[in-house]
């Protein structure tokens, strides 16, 4: 989930973080949760701060470019541990565990 929120903070400079992040969730984590778990992820959702809020409180006050760059190189590192683990849970059977 890290991953795609990162990709999808550098990829959609203009979209919000809660968007982001119930996109993130949806594609990585939400289809091995429960009804349950995702309706109370979905409410938690409404409840992030702003975009800008948290990118300042998590890396500083980086200008747009800097940020971009940094978040660039994060997702590019984390590309093949993320390509390892879909194919790790896909080989064994663990990509739909509802």
């Amino acid at each position: 989930m890290i991953h795609s929120l990162l990709k999808g903070l550098k990829d959609n400079p203009k979209e919000s973080l809660s968007t982001i992040g119930r996109k993130a969730y949806n594609e990585s984590l939400a289809p091995g949760h429960s009804f349950m778990l995702r309706s109370a992820v979905r409410l938690i959702f409404f409840t992030v701060p702003g975009r800008e809020h948290f990118i300042q409180k998590t890396f500083g006050d980086l200008d747009h470019k800097a940020f971009s760059s940094l978040v660039g190189q994060v997702v590019d590192l984390l590309e093949p541990l993320v390509a390892y683990l879909r194919k790790y849970y896909k080989d064994r059977s663990l990509t739909n565990l509802e």
